[in-house]
């Protein structure tokens, strides 16, 4: 099953906020200290295979927790610019996130495909003076 996330045309909010999930081993919160230490990029695709954003800057949000909020959790994010969602249509999107510490990088989702649904606006956007 997918993740979906919708976004209207022309538009620079909500800002995308994907949450890492816990896989039920005992150090998955290791990676949650291992992020403060990364690079963390964004990009997506749109259905013909080319990028529409390739490796911008991504975000690391933490999570408010009202129980153990000394547990440090971050959503991985990224804040779209208004050129960004000018053409509607779905795009598959992905983050990059290399780790500083050894080296390593992986590619999120792992499990499933994120996409990006831009959507036409009703409102016309360009403001007149």
């Amino acid at each position: 099953m997918a993740q979906n996330f919708f976004i209207r045309k022309n538009s620079n909010l909500p800002i995308l906020k994907m949450s890492l999930i816990n896989d039920g081993r005992r150090q998955y919160h290791q990676i949650y200290d291992r992020l403060e230490n990364a690079a963390i990029t964004f990009s997506m695709i749109d259905e013909s295979g080319n990028y529409k954003i390739f490796n911008k800057p991504g975000l690391l949000l933490p999570v408010d927790k009202e129980i153990c909020p000394e547990d440090g959790e971050y959503y991985l994010g990224y804040k779209f610019e208004t050129k960004d969602t000018n053409v509607v249509g779905t795009f598959k999107a992905e983050f990059r996130i290399d780790l500083l510490d050894d080296g390593s990088s992986f590619v999120v989702p792992i499990r499933q495909d994120l996409f990006v649904n831009v959507l036409d606006s009703f409102s016309k956007t360009t403001v007149v003076c």
